[in-house]
């Protein structure tokens, strides 16, 4: 095993790069190659160093505030709280996001070890970073889980669109439905898995482990694997082992998983339908086309002009029908202005002859 590590002053970026050969009892060897590029902000002195703390204490608070805010939620609405599915995406997002903290102190001490260690030795000694790789790469992936669950959390902003808002309300209604189908249908999958592995562990290449075995069955999955391997490996049980794959995953599983889906749109789709409106795909446009001509980013042409003087001229008519109560109301109100005149002129002519 050959180590190294390279720095780069100017951008204070610094690379671990292993180099490792095995070599086994029956004299084959197997070589591999790891670098990892790590990138640690160990001091605080330039601009964009200085930004990158700033928004890294401004997203502490920000996930501060969510975390009170989620645990007040679950507070009030107890066992409601629960059955919301954006509730687990929350506190996925706040999980990850409190891991990455933890993770980012814990490089920030490791860079300040490693700094003073390269200090007191002047670089003479070598200087194992597979610790501070291995924090780089957790602080990574957490981000990476992070961006994720806040992307599906986005997607909230977009219901108000008739498709989003038609393939959300989908997948809640088949909620149910689809959590028994993953169920069987990653037990069936388990079970090939085993089968493939068993026959073929030492025949193909492909299933010599059980993720590269499961790997195959994916590919089999999505049709796009070369028969010809297994068929060579054996006449017989490898073209019977696959027909059964294709017959009980592709063709009965993915066909299942198309009914559920298919059912669950239409009663949204009629749902949908007996709202009269409720989810209008229009009005988000509208919103938007509105602030655009108020801010007078965008002239209005001609005939624009003309549809929206017809519009006003439209809203301002009214048929007949619509007329009679209005017409009606008047009628009483005149009626009644001649009713109280007529009974002071009786009451006056009353008074005068007695």
């Amino acid at each position: 095993m050959i180590q190294m590590n390279l720095y780069n002053p100017n951008v204070q970026f610094f690379t671990s790069v292993t180099f490792l050969i095995e070599i086994l009892e029956t004299g084959e060897a197997f070589s591999s190659t790891r670098v990892e590029p790590i990138q640690m902000y160990v001091e605080f002195n330039d601009f964009s160093s200085i930004f990158y703390l700033i928004i890294a204490i401004i997203y502490i608070f920000f996930i501060a505030f969510n975390t009170v805010n989620e645990i007040y939620l679950f507070i009030k609405q107890k066992m409601k709280y629960l059955h919301r599915v954006y509730s687990y995406v929350e506190w996925c997002i706040l999980l990850c996001s409190w891991s990455g903290v933890g993770v980012y102190i814990a490089r920030y001490i490791e860079a300040r070890r490693l700094t003073k260690r390269f200090c007191q030795t002047n670089g003479l000694t070598y200087i194992n970073l597979q610790y501070a790789s291995l924090l780089n790469d957790i602080l990574t992936f957490l981000l990476g889980f992070c961006c994720f669950f806040g992307t599906i959390r986005v997607l909230r902003l977009f219901i108000i669109f008739p498709h989003v808002n038609l393939f959300i309300r989908t997948l809640r209604r088949a909620l149910k439905e689809m959590i028994l189908f993953s169920l069987m249908f990653f037990l069936l999958f388990f079970a090939f898995i085993c089968l493939f592995y068993l026959l073929f562990v030492s025949k193909l290449k492909s299933s010599s482990t059980i993720l590269q075995t499961s790997g195959m069955l994916f590919e089999m999955l999505l049709l796009k694997f070369d028969v010809t391997d297994i068929q060579n490996a054996d006449a017989f049980l490898g073209p019977f082992v696959f027909t059964l794959f294709i017959y009980f995953v592709v063709f009965i599983c993915v066909t299942m998983f198309v009914t559920i889906i298919t059912t669950n749109l239409r009663v949204v789709r009629k749902e949908m339908e007996r709202s009269n409106g409720q989810y209008n795909p229009e009005v988000f446009s509208f919103v938007i086309r509105d602030l655009v001509k108020r801010s007078g980013l965008k002239r209005l042409t001609d005939e624009e002009k003309y549809e929206r003087i017809d519009e006003i001229m439209r809203s301002r008519y009214q048929t007949p029908v619509e007329q009679l109560p209005e017409k009606v109301n008047e009628l009483f109100i005149q009626l009644e202005k001649v009713f109280k005149q007529k009974k002071t002129i009786e009451h006056l002519i009353f008074t005068f002859c007695f």
